[in-house]
């Protein structure tokens, strides 16, 4: 019923923890889609371990060929009715976020289900802001967009989030080959496509901050990439 999706390059040291964390999970109806990006390290040994030790996990190696073009391969390759992103970093915060999920995207008839999340910073969690702030309002205001996109910014990520595979190919939703922020833009043709959002109160992701990522070091190529993402934005709203 669900795929989950991990692209990986050179986590070895943090994917025993995704391991774990979905190894517990009550709901056991999933396909684990790991697709190494050219790992130089010893990821692809341990993910082959696993794959011996359970069927539902699939392994895949490509060469180095970034985030966004791994994951539009991981939509591609996805036999699950639903999809969820799972960062090679991160993990779920406990044995029941996919039964959680499925139950919300079931019953609510949803799109895109949405969780809170925490971030993990050496070795203790913190909560995120939560998306009370805006997941009230009506999606159509610029009050939801401001705070869903930018302010608050849960819904810039990929991660953390249940997507119906069926919306996501009927309206081509694919990632941009971008330095960073690829999954902002991703989110942002999503709900330009008008989907049907459920909210989940209880915190489903955890998220490790890392010191080094390219979400936490200085991009002298911001500007190009922020405006690449407002004229494919601007096209997309013109079609």
């Amino acid at each position: 019923l669900v795929t989950i999706l991990t692209p990986s390059y050179n986590r070895a040291h943090t994917l025993p923890r995704v391991f774990e964390s979905l190894k517990k999970q009550s709901f056991q109806d999933f396909e684990w889609l790991i697709i190494d990006d050219g790992s130089t390290d010893d990821s692809l040994a341990v993910c082959h371990k696993w794959a011996r030790q359970d069927n539902r996990i699939q392994v895949y190696e490509q060469e180095n060929q970034g985030v966004s073009r791994t994951r539009n391969k991981g939509i591609q390759l996805a036999t699950g009715k639903y999809v969820m992103f799972l960062d090679a970093d991160d993990f779920l915060a406990d044995n029941a976020v996919l039964d959680r999920f499925v139950n919300v995207m079931k019953h609510e008839e949803a799109d895109i289900v949405v969780g809170n999340y925490e971030r993990l910073w050496n070795g203790r969690r913190f909560a995120a802001a939560s998306h009370t702030s805006f997941s009230e309002l009506n999606p159509d205001s610029e009050d939801f967009r401001f705070q869903g996109f930018f302010s608050v910014g849960t819904l810039s990520y990929v991660w953390g989030k249940l997507y119906r595979k069926q919306f996501l190919e009927k309206n081509e939703a694919v990632f941009e080959n971008l330095p960073y922020a690829e999954d902002k833009l991703f989110n942002i043709q999503c709900y330009l496509c008008n989907p049907k959002y459920a909210f989940i109160q209880e915190t489903g992701y955890i998220y490790r901050k890392n010191d080094d990522s390219i979400s936490f070091t200085y991009r002298p190529n911001s500007l190009e990439c922020w405006m690449a993402i407002a004229y494919r934005l601007q096209k997309l709203l013109t079609e």
